[in-house]
């Protein structure tokens, strides 16, 4: 039907009238496919008809058509579903819907993540608890956040000096510190060594709507993004919500779970909107948990690893 219909007003206008009658297929026995090609249609042609604002499609047709639609395909809680509402999202011929098809598809992520969670075993609890391979998304991001933490620890009580790692050194001038892409690959460099086997960890790990986080481990299908940011950065009080919870833990494979990594340098400080800088890293990390919420804190982890430069 698709190929014989294309890009044809007239059928497309016979179509749209017949999806907006009492004679059409009911929606949830439509495929996935042919369902989000029907969204399509439907948003354009109205988008190209409308006179008011359409962007609360619910009060009376073809709108409350197309948001009976999309509530039909949000609630399928499968890849392909997911996959059909962030390319409707991203059309650029239903910007005007973009608004409602995003909070479509976050609705439906939550549900895809909630069909998807496996409760583990108790002989995978056991291994888990063991430091063995996680048992699921939260296990994964839990068991980073230990191993993150004891880095902290070697970083700045070992005898090793590895804080040099995230320094530039040069001999004619005062240090500074190192690109935070640099402090990234360091930091990677350490966590591998510690990672159980089969756990994978790799930089500029891709998340829904094609963005990166800085940092992706991942275990069989479930995944654990880290985002990392010095504590200079302009986006230090605000990087954990506006990009890790955002833009990462939407996906499907993190289970909401993340990690955001605060690199300490000392000097500088990005100021917070309100109340006093941070006086040392425990503070900072401390404070940077008090400004998520209580559901965000079950789910996002936040460490501050200092590598400021002794004295």
């Amino acid at each position: 039907m698709q190929e014989f219909i294309g890009s044809r007003e007239r059928l497309i206008d016979e179509l749209v009238r017949f999806v907006c009658s009492d004679r059409a297929v009911p929606a949830d026995r439509q495929p996935t496919a042919v369902l989000a090609w029907i969204i399509e249609l439907l948003g354009i042609s109205i988008t190209k008809s409308a006179t008011a604002n359409p962007e609360l499609p619910s009060f009376r047709d073809p709108r409350s058509q197309f948001g009976s639609l999309v509530q039909t395909l949000a609630a399928r809680g499968d890849r392909e579903s997911g996959h059909a509402l962030d390319k409707l999202a991203s059309n650029r011929e239903l910007r005007p819907w973009r608004c409602y098809l995003r909070a479509a598809l976050d609705r439906q992520r939550a549900l895809r993540r909630d069909a998807e969670y496996r409760h583990p075993s108790a002989d995978e609890i056991c291994k888990t608890l063991s430091g063995g391979a996680p048992a699921n998304a939260g296990d994964l991001a839990a068991l980073v956040t230990d191993l993150l933490s004891e880095l902290a620890r070697v970083i700045r009580t070992g005898n090793t000096d590895d804080w040099r790692q995230y320094w530039n050194e040069p001999s004619d001038r005062e240090p500074t510190p190192k690109h935070e892409d640099h402090c990234r690959d360091a930091l990677l460099s350490d966590l591998r060594h510690l990672l159980p086997r089969g756990v994978d960890a790799q930089p500029e790990g891709q998340y829904a709507n094609d963005k990166r986080a800085d940092i992706r481990i991942a275990y069989r299908d479930f995944q654990a993004p880290v985002e990392i940011k010095k504590n200079g950065h302009r986006d230090l009080w605000r990087a954990a919500r506006t990009q890790l919870i955002a833009q990462y833990t939407i996906d499907p494979a993190t289970g909401g779970h993340g990690i955001y990594v605060v690199l300490w340098f000392g000097g500088y400080t990005q100021p917070p909107a309100s109340g006093a800088l941070p006086a040392d890293p425990s503070e900072l990390e401390n404070r940077l948990k008090e400004s998520l919420t209580d559901q965000e804190r079950r789910r996002i982890s936040v460490v501050v690893i200092d590598v400021s430069r002794p004295g």
